[in-house]
């Protein structure tokens, strides 16, 4: 116990305290409170107190408007198919596709036509590659698709799929 008051002693006089109560002998854990000294300590200054906020008041919640649809960059105006020859092994599909560039730059689309049964599933498809459509314009693209008879007899509608190259 001696050893740690002297030690606490020590490290009082490094700091500049001259005199210290003796620590209590009663309690485990050493305490040690400074006897006032001849040097004057800074005082710190006082730190200002927190002005309450006031709480804000909520504002009203602006009705929404609706904002417009925008336009979309480019649309597909019209599709059209028909058969333009048969024969024991194909048929001959032609299709024409017309989209509306509304991009203030030229467009290239891929994409896929595809031909379906009554119930919507796909019995064949062919690749459009490469559809140039400048800015501002409508364009169409036509060309056909070979379908084997087995299949071509079945086909009850055409849908396409485009997406920007």
């Amino acid at each position: 116990m001696r050893v740690i008051a002297i030690i606490l002693l020590l490290a009082l006089a490094l700091v500049g305290c001259s005199t210290a109560e003796p620590l209590p002998t009663t309690t485990p854990t050493p305490t040690l409170e400074p006897s006032p000294t001849p040097t004057p300590s800074p005082t710190p200054s006082p730190t200002p107190s927190p002005t309450p906020t006031p709480s804000p008041t909520p504002e009203p919640t602006p009705e929404p408007t609706p904002t417009p649809e925008p336009t979309p960059s480019w649309e597909i105006v019209d599709t059209e198919y028909k058969i333009t020859e048969k024969n024991d092994i194909w048929w001959k599909i032609s299709y024409k596709i017309t989209v509306m560039n509304n991009k203030p730059y030229t467009i290239s689309l891929d994409g896929e036509v595809s031909y379906y049964d009554s119930d919507g599933f796909v019995l064949d498809h062919d690749y459009i590659w490469n559809f140039v459509i400048p800015s501002g314009e409508t364009a169409t693209y036509s060309d056909y698709s070979l379908v084997n008879t087995s299949l071509a007899a079945r086909i009850d509608k055409c849908g396409v799929h485009l997406e920007v190259d």
